[in-house]
């Protein structure tokens, strides 16, 4: 009887610690499930897809006349370059340039290596960020709809937990001359 009641005590134990773990578990706010699912995203998986990565580079909060961004938009059939003037998004100089679905999957892994798109949690904002400084957005489009959005700063890290600096460099090779077609804009 003894025996009896020690096994009885310890099932009851056990399954009293699987009631606390199903009810932690269960509890996670949907601000967990978000940063989870985050930490699998992976830009690499849309290669074979309608999809599109962007990186816009915005220049120091100034008056509007003055406010310079650059946006490099990249497809599997497309590089583009557009400078941008003023908070409304008014494109003054734009160039694109031919692409295909190799040289497309080559660029995504690249970016894929750097944890390009990939969140991580902030309480910092994009606007108003940064402010003297650069702020980086990068972006993936899957079918014309955003399945990534994060930013970092040249003052802050932002969301994002890529390489600002490697993330750049990726794109920015994927414009010929580059440096040529920026000159002057110190972005």
């Amino acid at each position: 009887m003894k025996r009896f009641l020690l096994f009885l005590s310890f099932l009851l134990g056990i399954v009293f610690l699987l009631i606390i773990v199903v009810s932690i578990t269960g509890n996670r706010s949907s601000s967990d499930n978000v940063i989870s699912a985050n930490k699998v995203f992976d830009v690499a998986d849309y290669a074979d897809r309608n999809s599109e990565v962007k990186t816009i580079v915005a220049g120091p909060i100034v008056g509007n006349d003055e406010y310079r961004e650059v946006r490099i938009s990249v497809t599997p059939n497309s590089r583009t370059i557009d400078i941008i003037q003023g908070y409304q998004g008014k494109v003054i100089k734009t160039q694109s340039f031919a692409n295909n679905r190799e040289a497309y999957t080559e660029f995504l892994d690249a970016l894929s290596d750097q944890k390009f798109g990939i969140s991580r949690d902030t309480k910092l904002s994009l606007s108003g960020s940064c402010a003297t400084g650069k702020r980086y957005v990068y972006q993936t489009f899957d079918n014309s709809e955003i399945v990534s959005d994060v930013w970092s700063g040249s003052c802050t890290r932002g969301s994002s937990q890529g390489s600002t600096i490697q993330i750049q460099n990726l794109f920015r090779r994927q414009i010929t001359d580059y440096y040529k077609f920026t000159a002057g804009l110190n972005l």
